[in-house]
C-alpha cells in the first residue's frame, strides 16, 4: 500500500508545480524502480489508437489498483485524449515510454502518433484505405462526361461563299446534362486566330460568325472543356471563297449541289437539262451554301437547240427553256417542291391545280428569271406569256401568267395584251434558241433587279415591295411536248462574303 500511495503523492505533486520536467523525470525513475505494470496499462503493440485498456483512468482520476505505469496524471487526458503538443496517437506515458507504451509524440506499437497514420486509420487530409480525403473521389464514384457534338453547318469540305451572321452551327448533346451550363468553347481556324463563339446552352446550341475567315481552304477546330480536366475537339474542314464556280468538268460534290430530274453531266463539260426529249425537266440545287438574305451576283451560260453539237442549227421549234429561281425554303422541301414545278415548262412554274392537288393552299415562296423559249398561247389570240416570242421574264411564287389565281383559263385566255401590266418586267429575247451559247449575269440589289443577256441589258426594274429573302438557288430547264436540247455551264456566283 506505501507503494502506491507514494506514486500517487508524485503525480499531484507533479501536477501542482506546473508539471515540471524535472516531476517528469522523477516520476518516471520511481515508475521504473518498482517496476509496476497495473491492470489498466497497455501491453506492447495492445493499445490502438484512441483506444483505452480495461480499468481506464479518467482526465485526473484513478480507482484503487487500477494506476499502473502508463495512467493518467491527474489533469491529462485519459485513455483517447491527448495532452496539448505530447499527444501520443490516444495515450501518453508521462515524459518518456516505458516497454510497449507511447511516449509523448511517439507511437507505440500498433499506436499512431499525432499526425501520422495507423493501420486502417486516416491522418488529417489523407485517404486511409477504401475511404476518400477531403475533395477526392474514391474508387467507384468517378464522373464518366459523354458529350456528342452534331456540326448542322457548314458541311464537311463545303465551300462558305454567302455573308452571313451565324456561318457555323452545332447541336451538343451532353450527359449527365447538369453539366451543360459548365462548358466553355472554344473555336479556331488552321489560318485564323480565335473565332468567337455564342453558346446557348438551354437549346444546346453553339454558333459563330465565319465572316472574318480567309479566303483559303482551312480546318476549323471546337474545343470543348470542363473543369477540372475534361476536354473534347470537333473538326471540319472548309473553304472561304467569295465566288464560287462550277464548270462540270468534274463530278459534283454531292455535300454542295443536288441534280434532279432528267439533268445529267455531259462529258463535254456542261450540264444537260433535257436531253432532247419529250416533257422532262432537270434541275440543279445548291444545297451546301443556301443563300441569306443580301445583295446577289450570279453569271452562267446557256445554249438551246435541236441538235447535239454547239453550233448553227436552224429549222426546228424548240421548248420549253430555262429558270434562275431563289426559293425561300429549307433543302428539306426540294423533293416536295420538285413534285410541283418539275411536270413540265422549264422547272420553275406551278399551275394552280397542281398546288391544290397537292393539298396546299398557299405557294410556295420564290423568285424566277425564266429564260423561254417556247411561248404558250390561248384559242382567241389570248396567251400566257406577255408576248409571242422568246423572251426574258422576272416572276414570283411559280406563277408564271401574267394573272392572278382567282382567274379561270378561259377568263385569262381572253386576255390578248397580258405584258402591258407588267411593264419593264420582261423582254423579248430571238437569239435564246439558236443552240449557240448565250452569257447570263443577274444582279439583285435590295429591290433593284438587273438581267443581262450577251453583256445586253434585257431586264433593268425596281420591284416594289420586293424583298430578297434567300433561300435555295436553283437552275432548271425542261421540254414540253417539243424535243430540245438544254444545256447549262460555266456558273459563277459572287455573294458579298467580303463586306
Amino acid at each position: 500500500m506505501k507503494k502506491n500511495t507514494s506514486i500517487r503523492l508524485i503525480f499531484s505533486f507533479c501536477l501542482l508545480i506546473g508539471l515540471s520536467t524535472s516531476c517528469k523525470d522523477e516520476s518516471q525513475t520511481s515508475l521504473d524502480q518498482n517496476n509496476i505494470s497495473s491492470a489498466g496499462e497497455a501491453s506492447a503493440g495492445e493499445a490502438g489508437a484512441g483506444e483505452a485498456t480495461a480499468g481506464e483512468a479518467g482526465a485526473g482520476e484513478a480507482t484503487a489498483g487500477e494506476a499502473g505505469a502508463g495512467e493518467a496524471r491527474a489533469g491529462e487526458a485519459g485513455a483517447g485524449e491527448a495532452r496539448a503538443g505530447e499527444a501520443g496517437a490516444g495515450e501518453a506515458s508521462a515524459g518518456e515510454a516505458s516497454a510497449g507504451e507511447a511516449g509523448a509524440g511517439e507511437a507505440s506499437a500498433g499506436e499512431a502518433s499525432a499526425g501520422e497514420a495507423g493501420a486502417g486509420e486516416a491522418s488529417a487530409g489523407e485517404a486511409s484505405a477504401g475511404e476518400a480525403s477531403a475533395g477526392e473521389a474514391s474508387a467507384g464514384d468517378i464522373m464518366t462526361i459523354s458529350l456528342e457534338l452534331t456540326i448542322q453547318q457548314p458541311q464537311e469540305n463545303a465551300v462558305v461563299t454567302s455573308a452571313r451572321e451565324r456561318g457555323f452551327e452545332a447541336t451538343v448533346n451532353i450527359d449527365p446534362i447538369e453539366l451543360a451550363p459548365y462548358i466553355s468553347w472554344e473555336l479556331t481556324s488552321s489560318l485564323n486566330d480565335r473565332i468567337p463563339v455564342v453558346y446557348d446552352y438551354n437549346q444546346a446550341l453553339v454558333q459563330a460568325n465565319l465572316e472574318g475567315l480567309e479566303n483559303q481552304a482551312q480546318t476549323l477546330t471546337l474545343t470543348a472543356r470542363i473543369a477540372p480536366d475534361f476536354e473534347q475537339n470537333f473538326q471540319i474542314t472548309l473553304s472561304r471563297d467569295c465566288q464560287l464556280n462550277l464548270d462540270f468538268s468534274e463530278d459534283l460534290d454531292q455535300n454542295m449541289w443536288q441534280v434532279i430530274g432528267s439533268a445529267t453531266q455531259d462529258p463535254r463539260g456542261w450540264l444537260e437539262m433535257t436531253g432532247f426529249q419529250q416533257n422532262v425537266v432537270g434541275g440543279l440545287f445548291l444545297i451546301g451554301s443556301p443563300f441569306n438574305p443580301g445583295d446577289l451576283d450570279v453569271s452562267f451560260k446557256i445554249a438551246s437547240g435541236s441538235c447535239d453539237t454547239i453550233g448553227t442549227c436552224a429549222g426546228r421549234e424548240i421548248s420549253d427553256g430555262y429558270a434562275m429561281s431563289i426559293w425561300n425554303i429549307s433543302t428539306d422541301e426540294i423533293d416536295d417542291l420538285w413534285s410541283l414545278v418539275g411536270r413540265s415548262g422549264n422547272g420553275a412554274g406551278i399551275f394552280y391545280p397542281r398546288l391544290l392537288e397537292a393539298g396546299l393552299t398557299e405557294r410556295p415562296e420564290g423568285f424566277t428569271i425564266e429564260f423561254d423559249t417556247y411561248p404558250n398561247s390561248c384559242p382567241n389570240n389570248g396567251f400566257f406569256d406577255p408576248v409571242q416570242g422568246p423572251h426574258v421574264e422576272i416572276y414570283f411564287d411559280g406563277m408564271f401568267y401574267m394573272y392572278d389565281d382567282s382567274l379561270t383559263r378561259e377568263e385569262r385566255c381572253m386576255n390578248s395584251t397580258p405584258g402591258d401590266a407588267f411593264q419593264n418586267y420582261w423582254s423579248e429575247a430571238p437569239a435564246l434558241r439558236d443552240n449557240q451559247w448565250h452569257d447570263v449575269r443577274v444582279l439583285i440589289q435590295a429591290n433593284h433587279i438587273q438581267v443581262f443577256l450577251d453583256e445586253e441589258t434585257v431586264i433593268d426594274t425596281m420591284v416594289p415591295n420586293f424583298e430578297f429573302k434567300g433561300g435555295v438557288l436553283a437552275f432548271s430547264g425542261g421540254s414540253g411536248a417539243v424535243e430540245a436540247f438544254q444545256r447549262f455551264d460555266d456558273l459563277v456566283i459572287n455573294s458579298e462574303c467580303m463586306r
